[in-house]
């Protein structure tokens, strides 16, 4: 793309070429007033970029962006179309103060469902969106209503229709008086770059113009960069690139201006963590640092993961720091078998006699790694020990046992990895040796709040269970007397329950056996979820098992992209493929785990194909579509004209197609059908020389329809060359390829007859005074005559003529020839007898006759009609009127007739009508009537037949162009146009108040359109067309036409900025020098200023100058004024005031109206609390009447000099 580069002294060179350069809003092209674009349109390629608010558009395909500087304040009305006609849409942000700068936190809008500019003419601006619209026109308008000199304003266009195609726009008001203008000049920046980043990315540096041909570009940098390239890139980049990169362009001997960009690059976060080692059942907790999110393989989104994996497991994490710079770490966590320690306990008897020995065999039964440790530690002092050091099997024994006796049992077993695991149960001893042992059971867990209790039965025994002390809580049996029972518990915990027997054969042995089981709480895995109704839309799963604190959710959502949701969810998921997906889900706590899985489909992506048959025959309807779909859901809907997928009967042109599955699903469709060229004939035809010949010939010559041709010619002739024609019309019918037909047909004429009208005037008496004059029409003049009497002339006249027979040959141009001959006689005057037909038809027609019967006098006659028909005895084809006929023997005897012919009266259309009111608007109406012709008269409008008089209402502006028909079939057009004014509209330019806070301002319009006079009310009341002595401000006008039509606006009135007075003063070296002095700045207002002082000095500032208060009035350049006061004083030896306690002030506090005591001739001051200057007197008096009364409450400060002595004190004014 070529675009213009600004140098100092050169202009620049503007190419209206775009291509896709401008895609970005960084890389935007300029737009001027007075030219006009033409760029084709990017099609496939992408989107808008993020960031900006695109107001109205939903969707940015194809992005094409421009700026504007505003030269001339004024409505920007900007139209653009596309051809062939394609949907566009645009969106226009501003006023800025730059082009690139606003890209693109700047482009915002108030609105959050912004209307389409046509549905809501006066909605924008909103935010700073001026204009937007989304319709599906191939054509929009962008309104910038209030556009100020030196604004800058973005516009972006995109091809929404994605289809190949131009688009063309220029500023349509450019040439209208008060229109804006944009600055056709370079005046951006023109370099950029694709910052922020972090360390390690590329940095691309960029300039967006492109100089003249030679053109050198020089790049400075941090970190001593430089480059000549004209897009250099810094690989790797880090935070040593963070800076302001500078570039100037050299041409043509010239330097443009410095253009700089800055680029930041920051450090990316350093995220470490630290594979560890647990046994297994243990949990871990990792918790990296220097990021401000994270993500966990796992879906967390929490800064410590805390786990406890089953089996060895890897982790990883993804950091991001609040730049977006991310980082990425691995974890493995290597969990470590730990070993089991249960063991069993064998009791036997080694006599009957209970006080004999009783032995205990303990047998290690778990699961250890070789290498293993193990510790018993037996209680009850058994024999051979209480403590051993090996797997076993162990055997003790206890001596002397009386009674029942509980001994404690533990086993401790640990791995080499250190991982290790205690078992401790309960033996009972007792002397009843021939009672089988009771067992309750191994230990167990349950998940939930009950227990399926099996002991071992021994049938020769009677049982019963009972709960240990010390339970967290409450215990119910099922059945408590038998050796199985469910057991329900109250809470969650571990619990211990007792199986009591009792020895059938001696009731005092009974003796039981403790089990103890862990209640967990119970886990559930559920979740529902969406059904993904169209392809690239995404499933919400949510959870709603039970996952009780502590619990631990794995999710796998297989190759689906998780776009929300961590934790339990809920999620957010799209899969990018169509199929059958599966999500599974597993909640687990302790030792209980639930695992659930659902099938989630993804439908096909919804498209479809077109065949189309195009029409044959230019002008018919005979094209087909034929849309077939595919993917998405059947069955599916199809939304045109006919609401098919085949549509038939098209005539040529753009026809679209909407889709719709069965899930709502859609996808749009369009074809071009197009038709054959016309038939287009040209025949060249050569006539006949003489009348009556057949030396004539035609050729065809065909354009457009489908070759070949074939022709077929009304006298069944087949050839497009023909030739010995005669004269007469010919039909010709031309078919192509397609068996299109066109008609075409021609004349062949030839000349006139040759024919010769003899005038004779008898001789009278036989005295030889006839003549004869030749009167010749047809053929091709020139004539030449040849009389069969050799002593006449060879002219068209002869005289002196004797009674007999006269032969004459007349030959034309061409030598055709033709004889005739007449007779000259002694005659009478012929007498004459008219008859005639009236006209019958429509008035105004010639369908008339009239016919001349003449008796007497010699033939041949001739006859001169008051028509100026002549040679013939009837005239045909006459309208009415008066006809007479003078009948002309040879001999020259005359006689005369007149008749009358008549015809039907005249229809005469008188008609009424009333144009259209408002602009768009179809209120126009038209009131037609009839005299004449022959009822009933009739005319037919939009397919409805009137009678009349007739009414017409409800009509917008046009032309109306009626056949009205009688009965007769007479017929008489009446062409009526509806005319409609044009829109009103008013240009509104505002002038700016030239003083801060002044009422000069001012708003002149130019009305235009609609009907005159208009009305005009503003928002301030005033009602006339242009309106003075504003403020700064918005107002708002409504215009009002003849018609009642309105239109609206809204105009902002500025103002210059405020005129301000500043100044540093210099004070005098002492009381009574003229050394001070007062250097004044201004600002604000419109440069350049005046001053006057209170000592009648111009200046700007005061030089050599006394002690004392100045005053200073300030003028700008639009006579805006404002004024400052300044105070020199004098500053060397000041000491505090000899006799202070003199000094006093009464009543203080007061109410502005108090005595001060001082020194006669001392200089008084009297500062309120901002250090402003309200009082400044020399005393005459020691006792000082003061009367601040009207200055407000508060603190204020009295300084008192005399001499070089000052003393200061202050008071409250309540």
């Amino acid at each position: 793309m070529k675009k213009g580069i600004c140098f100092f002294i050169f202009l620049c060179s503007l190419h209206f070429a775009f291509g896709q350069g401008n895609s970005t809003c960084q890389t935007s092209d300029p737009f001027c007033t007075g030219t006009t674009y033409n760029y084709p349109a990017g099609v496939n390629t992408g989107t808008g970029q993020t960031g900006p608010n695109y107001g109205c558009l939903g969707t940015q395909p194809n992005p094409a962006w421009f700026y504007m500087q505003i030269a001339a304040s004024g409505p920007i009305i900007i139209y653009m179309y596309s051809t062939p006609q394609h949907d566009l849409d645009f969106a226009c942000w501003g006023p800025f103060t730059s082009a690139y700068g606003p890209c693109t936190a700047e482009l915002t809008a108030a609105c959050t469902s912004c209307p389409n500019n046509t549905s809501n003419p006066t909605f924008y601006p909103s935010g700073n969106l001026v204009d937007c619209s989304y319709s599906t026109s191939w054509n929009e308008t962008v309104h910038i209503n209030n556009a100020i000199s030196g604004e800058w304003y973005i516009l972006l266009i995109t091809n929404y229709s994605n289809n190949a195609c131009n688009i063309i726009f220029d500023q349509q008001n450019a040439t209208q008086p008060g229109a804006g203008s944009t600055n056709c000049g370079c005046n951006c920046p023109i370099v950029y770059n694709n910052g922020p980043l972090c360390c390690g990315q590329t940095l691309e540096l960029s300039a967006t113009e492109s100089a003249y041909p030679g053109a050198t570009y020089t790049w400075t940098g941090p970190n001593g960069f430089t480059s000549n390239q004209q897009n250099p890139m810094i690989p790797n980049a880090c935070t040593q690139n963070t800076g302001t990169y500078s570039m100037v362009i050299t041409a043509n001997g010239q330097t443009s201006p410095v253009w700089t960009t800055e680029a930041n690059i920051y450090d990316s976060p350093n995220i470490s963590l630290t594979d560890t080692a647990i046994c297994a059942g243990e949990t871990v907790t990792f918790t990296p640092t220097s990021a401000a999110n994270y993500f966990w393989s796992t879906g967390d989104t929490i800064n410590s993961l805390v786990v406890t994996p089953q089996a060895t497991t890897s982790y990883s994490v993804t950091g991001t720091d609040i730049h977006g710079c991310v980082d990425s770490a691995n974890v493995n966590v290597l969990v470590l078998e730990t070993p089991s320690s249960s063991f069993a306990t064998e009791v036997f008897c080694n006599t009957a006699i209970p006080s004999d020995v009783n032995t205990a065999t303990l047998t290690y039964d778990g699961t250890s790694q070789q290498g293993a440790t193990y510790l018993w530690q037996i209680s009850g002092n058994p024999q051979p020990s209480s403590v051993f050091t090996s797997a076993g099997p162990q055997q003790v024994w206890w001596n002397n046992v009386t009674g029942l006796n509980y001994y404690d049992v533990t086993l401790t077993v640990t791995n080499p990895s250190g991982c290790a695991s205690t078992t401790t149960q309960q033996v009972q001893i007792y002397p009843c040796c021939g009672m089988e042992v009771p067992f309750a059971g191994n230990d167990d867990n349950s998940c939930g709040l009950f227990y399926q209790l099996q002991a071992e039965h021994h049938p020769q025994n009677t049982g019963y269970w009972a709960a240990a002390s010390g339970n967290p809580g409450s215990v119910v049996f099922s059945s408590p007397g038998s050796f199985s029972s469910v057991v329900n518990v109250s809470a969650y915990g571990t619990y211990k329950f007792i199986w009591s027997e009792t020895y059938s054969l001696e009731s005092s042995c009974s003796f039981s056996d403790t089990i103890q089981i862990v209640f967990s709480e119970a886990v559930q895995a559920a979740f529902n979820f969406t059904p993904v109704s169209c392809f690239g839309a995404s499933t919400t799963v949510s959870f709603n098992g039970s996952a009780p604190a502590g619990s631990v959710v794995n999710w796998d959502f297989g190759n689906a992209q998780v776009l929300s949701g961590s934790g339990q969810g809920p999620f957010t998921l799209i899969w990018n493929a169509p199929g059958v997906n599966a999500v599974s889900l597993t909640v687990s706590k302790n030792f209980c785990t639930s695992t659930i899985l659902h099938t989630i489909n993804t439908p096909p992506p919804l498209s479809f194909t077109s065949q189309i048959s195009h029409v044959e025959c230019n002008g018919a309807c005979t094209g087909e579509i034929n849309f077939t779909p595919a993917g998405g859901t059947p069955p599916y809907t199809f939304l045109n004209a006919q609401n098919t997928s085949y549509i038939v009967g098209l005539c040529a042109g753009y026809y679209t197609l909407k889709i719709i599955d069965s899930h709502g699903c859609f996808v749009s469709g369009e074809a071009t059908v197009i038709e054959s060229p016309p038939l287009v004939s040209n025949i060249i035809k050569t006539e006949p020389d003489c009348n009556g010949q057949s030396t004539g010939s035609l050729f065809v010559e065909v354009t457009g329809g489908v070759p070949d041709y074939n022709y077929f010619w009304s006298d069944n002739s087949y050839d497009s060359f023909r030739e010995n024609l005669h004269a007469g019309m010919y039909y010709l019918t031309i078919q192509d390829y397609y068996h299109c037909s066109h008609y075409d047909s021609i004349e062949i004429t030839e000349p006139p007859l040759l024919n010769i009208n003899i005038s004779a005037t008898n001789s009278h008496c036989h005295s030889d005074n006839g003549l004869a004059s030749l009167n010749v029409d047809g053929g091709i003049p020139p004539y030449f005559y040849s009389w069969s009497n050799a002593n006449l002339p060879d002219t068209n006249t002869v005289e002196n003529l004797a009674s007999g027979i006269y032969f004459v040959t007349v030959t034309d141009y061409n030598n055709c020839a033709s004889v005739e001959h007449f007779v000259i006689s002694d005659i009478e005057g012929p007498e004459v007898f008219l008859t005639g037909t009236d006209v019958s038809s429509c008035f105004g027609y010639s369908t008339g006759t009239a016919s001349a019967d003449v008796v007497g006098g010699i033939p041949p006659y001739s006859y001169i009609w008051s028509n100026g028909a002549s040679s013939f005895n009837s005239i045909s084809n006459i309208s009415a009127g008066n006809y007479s006929v003078v009948v002309t023997d040879s001999a020259g005897c005359t006689g005369s007739g007149t008749i009358i012919i008549s015809e039907p009266a005249e229809i005469n259309i008188s008609y009424l009508k009333q144009d259209v009111t408002c602009f768009g608007l179809n209120t126009g109406s038209l009131s037609i009537s009839a005299s004449g012709g022959t009822n009933p008269i009739t005319f037919n409008f939009f397919n409805n037949t009137y009678t009349l008089p007739a009414n017409l209402t409800g009509l917008y502006t046009g032309p109306i162009n009626l056949t009205i028909t009688d009965s007769n079939q007479c017929t008489k057009t009446l062409n009526v146009y509806i005319t409609e004014p044009s829109p009103v509209s008013s240009i509104n330019s505002p002038t700016a108040a030239t003083c801060f806070g002044g009422n000069n301002g001012s708003i002149t319009s130019f009305t235009y359109g609609g009907t005159y006079p208009y009305s005009f009310l503003w928002s301030n009341g005033l009602q006339t067309e242009n309106i003075y002595g504003l403020s700064a401000g918005n107002y708002s006008l409504t215009v009002t036409d003849a018609n009642g039509c309105p239109f609206f606006n809204n105009v902002y009135v500025a103002q210059n900025s405020q005129l301000i007075i500043s100044g540093a003063t210099t004070n005098a070296s002492g009381a009574v020098n003229t050394d001070g002095a007062i250097n004044l700045t201004v600002s604000g207002g419109t440069t350049p200023y005046s001053y006057l002082w209170s000592t009648s000095d111009a200046s700007e500032s005061l030089y050599n100058i006394a002690v004392g208060e100045y005053l200073v009035t300030v003028t700008d350049a639009f006579g805006c004024q404002t004024e400052n006061s300044f105070i020199v004083d004098f500053t060397n030896d000041i000491r505090n005031l000899q006799n202070a306690g003199d000094v006093k002030i009464y009543p203080n506090p007061n109410d502005g109206i108090f005595y001060l005591v001082c020194p006669q001739n001392s200089l008084i001051e009297i500062y309120d609390i901002s250090g402003k200057l309200i009082v400044r007197k020399i005393n005459a008096e020691t006792i000082v009447p003061i009367d601040i009364k009207n200055n407000s409450s508060g603190l204020y400060f009295i300084s008192i000099r005399n001499n070089n002595d000052i003393q200061n004190i202050k008071f409250i004014k309540y």
